[in-house]
């Protein structure tokens, strides 16, 4: 596969990507901006509600134990499939009961999952970007900021028709593209652990060992695993 050939495609790989970026910090703005409604709605008291707001993280560190391990096991279009359709579980299932239990368990589904995402993300940069991998990184990064203020922004929009639950709807059926997208885009353009033949090396921008600079890359970017 000559270099050319090897990152046809690749731009609308990283538009879903960087969509899907957006939508995985939707929900990190979504319930502070909706505290008191989820607080008077669900009847929750403040150890409940705070329980809520942080449990996800504990999902997002469990997840971090074990995405980089199962990205080299697994093939990187499932995995990544597999972590979008658990988080539009984890989202659709939030509004849907008033269960303390059911809640947490849906902020830490959501959390765990959304990890194996934003370790995916980066890595798929630095090994598809080529020329173009700082400019991709530093739009990748604006994703998240933004990705949290528009959250406020749509929450404050249903608040105000006293609908604050349509945020998690809305979040759930913007993933819909994004689960279509890996569908169609063939794996060549996703893996991440494909082994590379002489010929891939020299399109691969990272170089060297594959493993070695995969766990390097994951690495260096564990700042990014908190959003």
């Amino acid at each position: 596969m000559c270099i050319r050939d090897r990152y046809m495609g690749l731009s609308p790989v990283y538009k879903i990507i960087c969509f899907c970026n957006v939508l995985i910090n939707l929900d990190h703005g979504v319930l502070p901006a909706a505290t008191k409604e989820i607080r008077e709605d669900l009847q929750l008291n403040d150890m409940q509600l705070g329980l809520l707001g942080s449990i996800v993280y504990a999902g997002l560190m469990c997840g971090s134990l074990i995405a980089g391990p199962l990205y080299q096991k697994v093939a990187t279009k499932k995995l990544v499939l597999f972590a979008i359709v658990m988080i539009v579980f984890g989202l659709a299932i939030f509004p849907l009961t008033n269960e303390t239990l059911i809640l947490a368990f849906s902020r830490v589904l959501v959390g765990f999952c959304q990890v194996f995402l934003v370790i995916y993300f980066p890595v798929w940069i630095d090994i598809f970007g080529n020329e173009n991998k700082t400019l991709w990184l530093t739009f990748l990064q604006l994703g998240v900021p933004f990705g949290v203020v528009l959250g406020y922004v749509l929450t404050a929009f249903f608040i105000s028709f006293n609908r604050w639950r349509y945020s998690f709807y809305t979040q759930t059926l913007l993933f819909v593209p994004c689960i279509i997208g890996f569908i169609l885009f063939e794996e060549k353009y996703l893996s991440i652990i494909e082994l590379q033949s002489n010929e891939d090396k020299h399109a691969n921008p990272l170089g060297g060992d594959f493993n070695e600079q995969f766990l390097l890359s994951v690495s260096s970017r564990s700042s990014l695993i908190m959003p």
